[in-house]
């Protein structure tokens, strides 16, 4: 980063899925911490968790879904030689979100009373329908 390179920080609350799963390790005054990365919408978030916040999302595993809080920290930095953005948070609050439900199975057109009886497919159920009257 250069001397002229700008930082910006603040509160937030990100959601995303974890990039790999998070790993244990200590701060340089030896309190327990966690460290991981989180893909978002945004980019790639890079956390860290101390304290009780630390155990809270050492269970979790790549992929799951989690909601952050903590203070975000935005700096400009360099990747490959071009300009970029780091995102950085120090976690202050980790909630596992539940993951998706399976989608429903389709409808069968025979199953749903929208659909004409005897029509297999949208084309035939438009062919079937009546007009809508003006």
């Amino acid at each position: 980063m250069s001397a002229d390179a700008r930082e910006f920080r603040c509160e937030a609350l990100v959601t995303g899925t974890l990039a790999d799963a998070p790993r244990s390790d200590t701060t340089k005054t030896g309190k327990p911490c966690a460290k991981f990365s989180l893909l978002t919408d945004g980019g790639r978030l890079f956390a860290l968790a101390l304290g009780e916040t630390a155990d809270d999302v050492l269970h979790l595993k790549q992929g799951d879904a989690v909601s952050l809080a903590g203070k975000l920290t935005v700096a400009g930095a360099e990747w490959n030689g071009h300009p970029s953005l780091r995102l950085q948070m120090l976690v202050t609050r980790a909630l596992a979100l539940k993951p998706k439900k399976a989608k429903r199975a389709a409808a069968q057109p025979d199953d749903d009373p929208g659909f004409p009886a005897g029509a297999d497919d949208l084309d035939s159920a438009f062919a079937k329908r009546e007009p809508i009257p003006a």
